[in-house]
């Protein structure tokens, strides 16, 4: 027979064949009080295992932090290029914006 469980919880693997291992006892018995009991006792988390989960939570963290920047950055020059390809900011320099207004403005703005 085939048992499919989610991989991500370890201890569903045993006690998921132990209830299968139990529906083909009760089948073949042909009684439905046999039950069979499973305990679940895991080794504790050597240093080196904990040692190594906390440097992948520590990768994780950095990878997605430095993955996250260009994204940060990039949502905030979209709005000066696309200005610069429609010629706001030139439109904007001979109608008499000062330079500095200007980017002041599209600091606070955007």
């Amino acid at each position: 027979y085939i048992i499919q469980y989610n991989f991500t919880a370890l201890h569903v693997s045993p006690l998921f064949q132990s209830l299968a291992d139990q529906a083909l006892a009760r089948e073949a018995l042909n009684s439905d009080t046999f039950t069979i009991q499973t305990k679940l006792a895991p080794l504790p988390i050597t240093k080196l295992e904990g040692n190594f989960g906390k440097a992948e939570d520590a990768f994780s963290a950095w990878f997605l932090v430095v993955l996250s920047f260009p994204f940060i950055s990039g949502a905030f020059a979209t709005f000066v290029v696309s200005e610069r390809e429609s010629k706001a900011k030139h439109l904007q320099t001979v109608a008499g914006v000062e330079p500095s207004a200007y980017w002041i403005s599209t600091f606070f703005w955007d």
